[in-house]
Order: structure tokens, then sequence, then C-alpha cells
């Protein structure tokens, strides 16, 4: 298997067979900036196309960090994530992204983490009913944040989407690293291609994957 740290390597062989949803979010909060939102990503995997997915992404990434965002700024790195995101797209797969998008910031929400618990609950009562393609998913990879108030804030969200019967109590989250786990490049480059298309209006990225995608609003 190629090289994830254990914890994630723990989650994989208590989940078995069940796929993984991994999550990644883009936001524009700041109210002098004109358009503002909050999206958060979900990239669903199926567990038996976990290493050939990771291994191909790395192979066509040609690196073993990738922050999509600074790719993006300059030619080649911007046809590469291009490469990725039609890599991703390829009819043949049997990935779905789903995206929560929240455009309502509230006046008083200057940080964004009310509109981030929105989006993360509508993106957590959706990928655990029989409206995910894939299934129910009982299991989440969310980008971890650097503050471990922010780490806890997400926490809490899962757990009131759980109290309020949008998910079953055995829905798993863990919060890791892209070094712990590379696939959570996916939702990043999907987030990334997501942002270029509702805040620039650019629909180059974001077209290699669009018919893989659902969107959906804030629960």
């Amino acid at each position: 298997m190629p090289q994830i740290s254990p914890v994630v390597a723990n989650l994989y062989r208590q989940m078995g067979s069940a796929p993984i949803g991994y999550i990644d979010e883009t936001y524009s909060v700041d109210p002098h900036h004109g358009l503002q939102f909050y999206v958060m990503v979900a990239v669903v995997v199926k567990a038996d196309q976990r290493d050939l997915l990771r291994d191909e992404i790395r192979k066509i990434a040609g690196t073993h960090f990738w922050h999509t965002t600074d790719q993006i700024r300059d030619r080649q790195g911007y046809l590469r994530t291009r490469e990725l995101l039609t890599y991703l797209g390829d009819p043949e797969g049997q990935e779905i992204c789903v995206v929560s998008h929240v455009e309502a910031i509230e006046p008083g929400d200057i940080d964004g983490e009310e509109a981030r618990a929105r989006c993360f609950t509508g993106l957590i009562g959706y990928l655990a009913s029989d409206k995910c393609p894939a299934g129910p998913i009982s299991a989440l990879l969310l980008e971890r944040r650097r503050e471990r108030t922010q780490a806890n804030r997400d926490a809490d969200t899962r757990a009131k989407a759980i109290a309020n019967g949008l998910a079953p109590p055995k829905l798993r989250l863990l919060q890791v690293t892209p070094s712990d786990e590379n696939l959570l490049w996916l939702p990043d480059l999907v987030c990334s291609a997501y942002r270029q298309h509702i805040a620039r209006n650019d629909t180059d990225l974001f077209n290699a994957i669009r018919a893989m995608t659902v969107v959906i609003g804030p629960e």
C-alpha cells in the first residue's frame, strides 16, 4: 500500500470495503471583496480504487506536495491541474463530487464559521443519506485546520448533525492533513475548479468534473 499515516490506515482497516468521503473547503467571507460564499467539497472514493487513484494523481502531479491555489498561478501548474481534474472526471471512473454551497454569509459572521457549519451540516446530511449516488457514507476525512478550536468546531458540527438525525451515530470523522493522505488533494482540486467557476465565471477547470458533480445547498 502507498504510504499513508497510521491513523488513516487504521480507519481504512476498520471501514473495510466502505467508500470514504474526502473533504476540503474554499470561501470568501470578507464583505469588502464583493461576492461572499462558503463552499465545502466531498470527493467520494471506493475502497478498491484508493491505491490506484493515489498513485495516478501523484504521477500526474509529479510531486508529493500539492496545493491547487499555488499551482494555478503559472501556466505549467495550471495545465497539471487541468490534467488531474480530467483524470478525476474520466467517465469510466467511479468517484463522485458533492459540493455544498452557501452564499448567505450573515453580517455578524466575520470569520465564516457559522456559514461553514451550515455548509458542513448540509454536506454531512447528504452524504449520510440515500441521496448520495454512492449510497450512505459512514466515514469522512476532513482536511484538518490549524487551530484546535477550529477542529473542535468541526467535530461539534458532526455531533449536532447526528443529534438532529441527519446522520447515524456511527458516522466517523477523521481530521488529518494532505500529507497523511494525498487523496485529500482531490477535494482541494475540486474546490479550486468550483471557485473559478463561481467567482470568476471561468468554467475551464470545472467543466472537467461537471458531469460527476452534485451541488447542494445548506441543510
